[in-house]
């Protein structure tokens, strides 16, 4: 009998571990992915700015660029795959006849 209880203790004792361990985990993937977190803040400090950049988080590269640089209309030209996220570039259209070509950096996270 005492086996027996012995086990079920090591059985809960472990269950808790790795459950607390997945809950920590998932914890620390929103606090660094969510806009504003610790890799916009890293990204920020890389870049030399004094404060935290706010990067959205979107389904798909096109509607976060989109989203970051408050773009009323662009059209996206050519996609190209790179380490770590894909390059957009892109034509954005400021008057009627004036346009913009730029090159934009997205990267996939767990969050979007």
């Amino acid at each position: 009998m005492r086996i027996l209880i012995k086990y079920k203790r090591i059985i809960w004792t472990t269950t808790t571990l790795i459950l607390s361990s997945v809950v920590l985990f998932c914890a620390f993937i929103f606090v660094n992915d969510r806009p504003g977190g610790l890799s916009d803040r890293r990204m920020a400090h890389a870049m030399g700015l004094s404060g935290t950049i706010h990067i959205p988080l979107s389904k798909t590269p096109d509607d976060a660029v989109q989203q970051f640089r408050g773009l009323p209309s662009m059209q996206v030209i050519h996609r190209e795959p790179v380490e770590g996220g894909i390059l957009l570039f892109v034509k954005r259209f400021n008057e009627e006849d004036a346009s913009n070509l730029q090159v934009e950096y997205a990267r996939k996270t767990w969050l979007g």
